[in-house]
C-alpha cells in the first residue's frame, strides 16, 4: 500500500477524541510548521475516498503542497507518535513498557538503586497479569542491574536465579502460544464454514481436539493457558451443538478471571467478551433470566470503563441484547436497535473480522422479514449479496439467497422469483449444498409460482410441505438451519392464516416450542 493510501486509512480509522488530541499535540510539540501538518490532516480527513490529484488541486496554495511527499511522510510519523502518547496508559502492557523506558533512562544515568525499585514494581505487575514476554525483558534488565549492585560473592547465585526464572517464563510463554495456536486453528475453520453439524465438519473439529495439550487442563501451566483451554472446548461444543458442555466451559473461563479479582477492571475488554459468549451459551439453553442478568451486568461494566471500547466488543454487547429481544418476541425493540447498531458497525468496520458485517446485515434482514417489512429486508439482503463471496461465510451467503427468494415471493415479484429460483437451484447443486431444507424451500416457491387452485387446496399443499419438513429436521444438520430461518414457523403462518410475527411471538412465549 502506498504511503498516501496508508495515511488516509490511518486518519479515517481514528476516533474523534484521537483526532482532537493529535491537533493539540501538534500545536504544542511541532514548532513553526504545526499548522501545515494539521492543514494536511484536515484536508485528507474531509475526503471520503482519498484522491491525491484532487487534494493538491484544491490546496495548491497550502505550504504542504510544495513538498508533498515529505509532508505526508512526516505527518504519518507524527500521527503514530501522538497516538503512542495518547494510549500510553490505556493497558497494563503499555504502563509496564513506560516503566521500562524510565528504568532504562535511570540506568543510563547510573542511578541503579532507583531503577531497581521501579524494576521490582514492574515485575510484580507483569507477574500478576502473566505478561511473560515483558517479564523476559525485565529479567534481562535485572541481569544488568545485578552486575552493578550485587556483591561479587553473590553475583553468580543471583544470575543463576534470574536464568531459571527466564527459562520458566519461556516455558509459560510457549505454553500460551501453543494454546493460542490451537484456538486460532479452530476459529479459522469456523470462519470458513460457520456453524455446522455435518459429519465431515465434525471430524475436522475433532482432529484439532486430538492435540496432546487438550487431553487435560493440567497441561495448561498458567491462568492465560487455562482460559484458552476452556475457550477451545467452549467453542468446539458450541459449534457441534453440545450446548451444556459449551456452557460449562464458558462458566469456567469466567470463574478463572473472577478469581484473579484485580484482572477484571484492569483488563475489562476480555472479560466483557467472555461474558458475551456466556450469554450466547445461556441463550441457546433457553435460560432467559440468566441471559437478562448477564446483559445487565455487561452494561454496568461498560459504564465503568474509562477507555474507548473497541468496535468488535461493542458489537458483541449490542448483539446479545438484540438477540435477546428477538428470541423473546420483543421484535419492535430489536428493530429499534438497528440504526444505532449499524452506526457502530459503520464507524468501526475496519476493526472487525471481514465476515461480521454480513452476519449482522442478515440479522437485520431477518427481523424485518419476520415483522413484514419486506422492502427494508431487501435493503439489508442486497448489502450481503453485493459482497464478494470469498468474504461472506458460506452458510450465511446460502441462507441469504433463500431469504431473498422468500422476500420476493412475499412481495409478489413473480417473474423475478422464478428466475431467482432457477439460478439458486443451479448454485446449490453446483456447490453440493442442496440439503432437505434447501430442497423444501425451493420446491415450495417453485410450485407456488405456478399454483392454480382454491385456498383450501393451497393450505393442503402447505401442510404437505410442512409435514415433510418436520421429518427432514430430525437430521441435526437440517434442524440447525431453522436457527437462521424458521421455515417451519413461516409455513405454520401460511396454514393458520396468521402473520409470521404472530407465530414467532407465540413460539418465543412458549420457550421456542
Amino acid at each position: 500500500m502506498k504511503r498516501s493510501a496508508s495515511l488516509s486509512e490511518l486518519i479515517h480509522s481514528m476516533k474523534q477524541s484521537e483526532k482532537r488530541y493529535f491537533k493539540i499535540y501538534s500545536s504544542l510539540h511541532v514548532k513553526g510548521d504545526a499548522n501545515n501538518y494539521v492543514a494536511l490532516f484536515n484536508a485528507i480527513d474531509k475526503q471520503k475516498t482519498y484522491n491525491e490529484k484532487e487534494l493538491l488541486k484544491k490546496h495548491k496554495h497550502e505550504p504542504f503542497s510544495k513538498n508533498f511527499r515529505f509532508a505526508k511522510h512526516y505527518l504519518y510519523r507524527l500521527l503514530l507518535k501522538s497516538m503512542r502518547i495518547y494510549h500510553a496508559d490505556s493497558t497494563v502492557e503499555s504502563e509496564v513498557q513506560n516503566t521500562i523506558r524510565d528504568i532504562n533512562f535511570l540506568n543510563k544515568k547510573g542511578l541503579y538503586a532507583q531503577s531497581s525499585k521501579l524494576l521490582t514494581k514492574a515485575k510484580k505487575t507483569a507477574t500478576e497479569f502473566e505478561k511473560h514476554f515483558t517479564m523476559l525483558e525485565l529479567l534481562r534488565i535485572e541481569q544488568k542491574i545485578t552486575q552493578r549492585l550485587t556483591k561479587p560473592q553473590n553475583v553468580q547465585n543471583t544470575l543463576n536465579d534470574i536464568y531459571n526464572k527466564q527459562m520458566q517464563q519461556m516455558e509459560n510463554l510457549s505454553n500460551v502460544i501453543s494454546y493460542q495456536w490451537l484456538l486460532d486453528k479452530l476459529f479459522a475453520f469456523t470462519r470458513l464454514v460457520g456453524q455446522t453439524a455435518d459429519k465431515k465438519s465434525k471430524e475436522k473439529y475433532t482432529q484439532i481436539l486430538e492435540h496432546p495439550l487438550l487431553k487435560d487442563e493440567k497441561y495448561a501451566t498458567t491462568d492465560t493457558s487455562k482460559v484458552l483451554f476452556h475457550q477451545i472446548f467452549a467453542a468446539y461444543y458450541f459449534y457441534t451443538k453440545d450446548y451444556y458442555k459449551s456452557n460449562d466451559h464458558s462458566r469456567k473461563i469466567i470463574s478463572i478471571i473472577e478469581n484473579k479479582g484485580t484482572d477484571i477492571m484492569n483488563n475489562p475488554l476480555d472479560y466483557l467478551l467472555f461474558l458475551s459468549r456466556l450469554i450466547v451459551s445461556y441463550e441457546t439453553l433457553g435460560n432467559r433470566s440468566r441471559v437478562l442478568e448477564l446483559i445487565q451486568k455487561t452494561q454496568s461494566i461498560v459504564k465503568e470503563i474509562k477507555t474507548e471500547i473497541p468496535t468488535n466488543t461493542l458489537i458483541h454487547i449490542y448483539g446479545q441484547e438484540h438477540s435477546f429481544y428477538f428470541h423473546t418476541g420483543q421484535f419492535q425493540k430489536a428493530l429499534d436497535m438497528i440504526p444505532q447498531f449499524n452506526t457502530i458497525l459503520e464507524k468501526g468496520k475496519k476493526e472487525v473480522p471481514i465476515e461480521i458485517p454480513a452476519l449482522l446485515h442478515y440479522n437485520f434482514a431477518y427481523i424485518n422479514f419476520v415483522t413484514g417489512n419486506y422492502k427494508e429486508a431487501l435493503v439489508w439482503i442486497n448489502q450481503i449479496l453485493k459482497q464478494k463471496r470469498s468474504i461472506v461465510r458460506k452458510d450465511i451467503m446460502r441462507i441469504t439467497h433463500i431469504l431473498n427468494l422468500l422476500t420476493h415471493f412475499e412481495l409478489d415479484n413473480r417473474d423475478y422469483s422464478e428466475n431467482l429460483y432457477l439460478s439458486l437451484h443451479r448454485m446449490f447443486v453446483k456447490e453440493n449444498a442442496l440439503g432437505k431444507f434447501e430442497k423444501t424451500a425451493l420446491e415450495l416457491i417453485s410450485k407456488q409460482l405456478s399454483f392454480v387452485g382454491s385456498r383450501d387446496e393451497k393450505i393442503k399443499f402447505f401442510k404437505k410441505i410442512y409435514n415433510e419438513l418436520k421429518k427432514a429436521i430430525k437430521d441435526p444438520a437440517e434442524y440447525q438451519k431453522l436457527e437462521q430461518f424458521d421455515l417451519v414457523s413461516w409455513l405454520e403462518s401460511k396454514i393458520k392464516g396468521k402473520t409470521f410475527s404472530e407465530i414467532m411471538k407465540r413460539k418465543a412465549r412458549s420457550g421456542g416450542n
